[in-house]
């Protein structure tokens, strides 16, 4: 029974240990022993798989299910350092996940309730993280940032009569999935209990009901460990079938009338005693919010639906180029295990799934017209969680529409008449650009570094050159200088697939560059990639990994940094087909990883898991792998990377002449966008009802504008990973800005809000890097703030979206030619590594001259396009990419045509605002 050890099948045409041939380059498939102690560190803990032999390898690491799928409750790993500075070897305990509304747990340690554990998710609003004061973070001792919570507090804890290990994951379908609870060894099963015995479970994201089989067991307890008043007990005819129902709390069981029997051994303690233990017995866990359940309508209604046991759930995409629309369609397949002639499906909605769009005048993306579940006064059914208020629907199947909002590959050049902004724009690039990463070893990329490049660091290197190569060849007319960083970018792609990468470097020692495919986790890593040894990720061994952000150590934000490369390799193969045709399966590998399906990746060289960071319930990616020890369930911050790296996928299938894979990126990206406004930047004021319902409209929401920094499946919090200065948690959902990132304009006055509430709140609290209190100069190292700045430029793109003239005299107030002041350059200071001042004045010039950008317009032909409207000179400048091998003619929804673009060609046209 003990399937934790099964060594998956992972056949494949190539020897292990053997650099494998993918186009023009080649992929390791062991690591390198050239380096420093830890430089080559594989994932950590990459053994501890919990699942039965029917879940299919690889395993889709990043989900919803990683606290439980991805750790094993005995094997261990090395992670921090104790008082003595010593690595601590840890045990990989399994961790809540968090479906809404409930919450599951498993407990294998002796201590506390052992064994499977249930709540219903109650959310608190809580002082979350000190705002920082003037002097420093730790200054202000008042104010603090909002925080919602659902810290898991176990309610009900259900005894199979065994001491499982571990639950362990059976089935994943897109949003909903079967656990099962299995002895541990022989020795924790009793004698009575026939080997097969087991619980299975289950679960489907956003439903109030657990669905339970009992196989080959006598029977099971149930424990209220907490919310238990109010018991009652009764029958209800579901289509025929007559069902018992007891009540506790907010929690309700149902089992079929006469196939069990139903004790109460006291206030807190349950049971069901099967009449035939040989066979398997259903029962059903259902929630309802305090005082549904005295209604006999709800309990009717969760009745009905009780028995449709979930065998599947899937959401397929559908993109109608005409409209520019995203068509998501959940589909929940069910099994009537009772007969019922009603056998009715439930589904639970997230605001990201019934809400209006972003844009004003929006309609709700939910399709047709489910009916939600009411009781008897006509109240929806509903419950609030971390992520808003959740409906729930009495359907089978549901479709949202979202507005694809159309993407550039690149900035239109600045008008040949513009002397002005052309002779600034030349001054940003021999200044600045060139000045600062011309003279890197080697140029552009600067990859010869001692412990090797981190990837991410890396990868936003190259997208920052192949952004700046049209500012520079198609305004600049300087191609020699636009070959050469292309050149530089070509050269820093290729490094990781070389098929002997020994020595990569000048100093002795230093890790080489190469891509790995580890078998025994389905993944492709980067190596190297950190600067110095971690000792905040985990390890095997007791040497810390040289590692960026856990992305080996714990297979962390791959479509964060992957994207960075995808995109910076979609730009060159544009420009370069033959080139894209060689490097089309090393570039490949890197979308594969993250987003896998059959219709993009038929003919698989390496194995990978479908869809390894995607959540298609809630229309986005998430970060961690291997989670432990996130408590609040899995996380995702930087939506924008996550955008990003979509953006990626939909150029690269372009300019490799891979529809599918292009439109794969296209339906992802639309449906990401939209969950960007929802759950990020919070359009719709989702938080700040759930507040006001919890804790009042008296709550002080101490955070420039509306929205969250990061998201866990049990937590909404306003500060980042990485710093409680509002820049960090604006900017980290906004990085990269380019011309794939206009959907931030798709509602201009959230924009011109955010702004002006950050621009007010860092005001308040004296804690604006630009003005920092008591100094004369914001360039001096007694500014605290002075490191932030380089969130600035990011801002400054970020206004200029609908205000580009004010944008660069407040959030860029610096010239290209600004004197060296002690020691520093200041405008290098308000640029992020991944960006450049060239492209930051690029864009919002181009603004300036052109309008803002205006998303009610869409082409109908191409998903390359974009509209500018320059209200004050009444004039729209239409811009379409012809992506084709041949010219054609670009049409845009009002009629405008672009006629005969040629092939992988900008095409723009300016057309008269007419009275």
């Amino acid at each position: 029974m003990d399937d934790r050890k099964r060594a998956p099948s992972r056949a494949h045409a190539w020897a292990e240990g053997s650099p494998v041939p993918v186009g023009a380059g080649f992929i390791q498939t062991q690591r390198s022993a050239i380096g420093n102690p830890g430089a080559n560190a594989p994932m950590a803990g990459r053994h501890a798989v919990s699942c039965t032999e029917a879940l299919p390898w690889p395993y889709k690491s990043n989900s919803w299910l990683s606290p439980i799928l991805m750790a094993d409750n005995t094997s261990s790993v090395y992670l921090g350092q104790d008082a003595e500075g010593q690595y601590q070897r840890c045990t990989m305990a399994q961790l809540p996940v968090y479906p809404h509304p409930w919450a599951v747990s498993f407990n294998a340690s002796g201590g506390g309730n052992p064994g499977l554990l249930l709540m219903q998710e109650t959310v608190s609003v809580v002082g979350g993280a000190l705002i920082p004061g003037p002097a420093g973070p730790a200054t202000n001792s008042k104010d603090h940032l909002t925080e919602l919570i659902a810290d898991f507090s176990a309610q009900l804890q259900v005894l199979p009569g065994f001491q499982p290990q571990a639950i362990k994951v059976h089935r994943m379908g897109d949003y909903d999935a079967e656990l099962f609870l299995r002895a541990a060894d022989d020795s924790a099963r009793p004698a009575s209990l026939p080997s097969d015995a087991q619980l299975q479970m289950g679960v489907v994201r956003g439903s109030p009901l657990l669905y339970f089989t009992a196989v080959k067991l006598p029977g099971v307890g149930f424990k209220f460990l907490a919310g238990a008043a109010g018991k009652s007990r009764g029958t209800v005819d579901a289509g025929g079938v007559k069902l018992a129902w007891c009540v506790q709390g907010t929690t309700v069981l149902f089992f079929p009338e006469g196939a069990a029997r139903f004790q109460d051994a006291s206030a807190t303690e349950w049971s069901l005693t099967f009449s035939d233990a040989t066979t398997s017995n259903f029962f059903v866990l259902g929630t309802l919010p305090e005082g549904w359940l005295d209604d006999a309508s709800a309990l009717t209604a969760l009745a009905e639906a009780a028995f449709s046991y979930p065998t599947g759930s899937t959401v397929t995409y559908a993109y109608d180029s005409a409209s520019q629309t995203v068509d998501a369609t959940y589909t929940l397949k069910t099994d009537n295990v009772l007969g019922s002639k009603v056998g009715k499906t439930l589904h639970g909605l997230l605001p990201g799934h019934y809400l209006p769009g972003p844009m004003r005048g929006s309609p709700p993306v939910l399709q047709g017209n489910p009916s939600p579940v009411q009781n008897k006064a006509g109240k929806e059914l509903c419950f609030v969680t971390v992520r808003g208020v959740l409906r729930v629907f009495d359907t089978a199947s549901f479709t949202c529409r979202f507005s694809y909002p159309g993407i550039l590959p690149w900035l239109p050049p600045l008008d040949a008449n513009d002397q002005d902004g052309r002779a600034e724009l030349e001054k940003w690039i021999r200044d600045v650009y060139v000045r600062r990463h011309g003279y890197d070893d080697p140029p552009y990329t600067n990859t010869n570094t001692l412990q090797g490049q981190p990837a991410y660091t890396l990868g936003k290197f190259l997208t920052r050159n192949m952004v700046a190569v049209p500012t520079i060849a198609d305004t600049q007319q300087d191609t020699a200088l636009a070959e050469e960083i292309t050149r530089a970018t070509q050269d820093a792609l290729q490094l990781y697939f070389r098929e002997d990468p020994t020595y990569t470097q000048r100093e002795p020692g230093a890790a080489p560059y190469y891509a790995v495919y580890d078998s025994e986790v389905g993944s492709l890593f980067q190596y190297p990639n950190g600067q110095g040894p971690s000792v905040i990720f985990p390890s095997d061994t007791d040497v810390p990994p040289y590692d960026t952000f856990g992305a080996i150590s714990r297979c962390n934000d791959h479509h964060f940094h992957y994207g960075y490369f995808i995109f910076a390799a979609a730009q060159i193969a544009l420009r370069d087909p033959a080139w894209g045709a060689d490097w089309k399966d090393a570039i490949n590998q890197y979308v594969f990883d993250v987003a896998n399906t059959s219709a993009i990746n038929p003919n698989p060289i390496f194995k990978f898991p479908d869809m390894r960071c995607w959540d298609a319930y809630e229309n986005h990616s998430y970060a961690s792998g291997f989670s432990w020890r996130d408590i609040l369930g899995n996380n995702e911050e930087s939506i924008s990377e996550d955008i990003h790296f979509w953006a990626g996928v939909i150029l690269w299938g372009a300019a490799t002449a891979q529809p599918e894979m292009m439109e794969h990126g296209i339906t992802h990206y639309t449906a990401a966008v939209h969950a960007s406004w929802v759950y990020w930047f919070d359009k719709a004021g989702i938080y700040r009802d759930v507040i006001e319902r919890i804790a009042g409209k008296d709550w002080p929401v101490n955070w420039p504008g509306d929205g969250v920094a990061r998201i866990f499946d049990a937590d909404s919090r306003w500060d980042t990973f990485f710093g409680i200065h509002p820049v960090n948690g604006r900017g980290i959902d906004m990085i990269p800005l380019n011309s794939c990132s206009f959907y931030h304009a798709m509602n201009p006055d959230y924009v011109g809000g955010l702004v002006a509430a950050y621009k007010e709140f860092v005001t308040r609290y004296d804690i604006d890097p630009l003005e920092p209190q008591g100094l004369d100069t914001p360039f001096t190292e007694k500014n605290q703030w002075l490191g932030y700045l380089y969130w600035y430029g990011l801002l400054a793109k970020y206004q200029a979206l609908v205000d580009p003239h004010a944008a660069l005299d407040y959030f860029y107030p610096v010239a290209p030619n600004y004197d060296v002041v002690n020691g520093i350059v200041p405008n290098d200071k308000f640029t992020d590594v991944g960006d450049s001042g060239a492209f930051i004045y690029h864009l919002a010039r181009y603004l300036q001259t052109h309008g803002t950008p205006d998303l009610s317009l869409k082409a109908t032909d191409t998903p390359f396009f974009m509209t500018f409207v320059d209200a004050a000179n009444k004039k729209r400048t239409y811009a379409a990419f012809n992506h084709s091998e041949a010219p054609r003619t670009l049409t845009f929804t009002d009629g405008t045509r672009l006629e005969d673009v040629p092939p992988r060609t900008l095409g723009t046209k300016v057309v008269p605002i007419l009275p």
